[in-house]
């Protein structure tokens, strides 16, 4: 019972992460757009720093 209920517990505290993260991607994604007018290097070189 405690195996499961530790496996349920990271479950939803990875749930949680992803949801945090696509909140996060969202904003990120929309900042994307304005750096692919300058160039396509700079959006590699930022998504290597996020990570």
């Amino acid at each position: 019972m405690k195996r499961k209920r530790k496996g349920e517990k990271e479950k939803e505290k990875e749930k949680e992460k992803e949801k945090k993260k696509k909140k996060k991607k969202k904003k990120k994604k929309k900042k994307k757009k304005k750096k692919k007018k300058f160039s396509k290097s700079q959006i590699s070189l930022s998504c290597s720093s996020n990570l």
